[in-house]
């Protein structure tokens, strides 16, 4: 299962974050250990993490109560979308002064955002590459904390919104199918994961 992680203070502030490294925010650990406490029931083998801190954050908070589970912190092909120049910066300010960028750099799978930003394309080759060696030396359901724009990326329906604190994707690599739960609160993770 892949989750992104639980919101920090440029989430909460509507910015950009991309390579830049913010903790979680208070609010953001809330909703990592209500997280935790809501999927105690799930059989993890593992609960790893992208390296940037929030996602090892998360992932730690998710761990709590499971602290003899290995965990790897350092799986940098689920590293969020690198934005360029729009790292840190605000979203609706960038909107007002460029209409229509957030929609392309969010729909368009060819479209790099400016200052050397990652188009979806190539997050989505670099995370599925990093799933399918992950996949090769990990047994067992497994937890990975990620980001927002590395899930977009690896779901093909562009039009899928990734607004929310809390989002699933379960990524079975080996047969290529996605099961998405955007948006959700954790009962509906709970009804996504039954369906499976």
């Amino acid at each position: 299962m892949l989750l992104r992680h639980a919101p920090t203070r440029l989430n909460e502030l509507g910015h950009y974050q991309g390579q830049c490294d913010p903790s979680l925010s208070d609010v953001g650990y809330e909703i990592a250990r209500a997280a935790a406490e809501h999927l105690q029931s799930i059989a993890f083998t593992r609960i790893d993490s992208s390296p940037q801190q929030r996602a090892q954050q998360t992932a730690a908070l998710l761990r709590i109560r499971r602290p003899t589970l290995p965990d790897r912190t350092d799986i940098p092909g689920l590293r969020e979308r690198n934005l360029g120049l729009l790292d840190t910066q605000c979203e609706s300010c960038i909107e007002h002064r460029l209409p229509g960028l957030h929609t392309r750099i969010t729909t368009d799978r060819v479209f790099p955002p400016p200052g050397g930003g990652e188009t979806l394309t190539e997050v989505h080759a670099r995370a599925h590459k990093a799933l399918a060696e992950y996949s090769t030396t990990t047994s067992g359901p497994a937890l990975i904390v990620t980001h927002g724009g590395v899930l977009k990326a690896l779901v093909e329906d562009p039009a899928v919104p990734m607004t929310s604190p809390l989002h699933a994707v379960i990524v079975d690599v080996t047969n290529s199918t996605t099961a998405v739960a955007t948006n959700v609160s954790l009962d509906a993770l709970d009804a996504t994961l039954a369906a499976l």
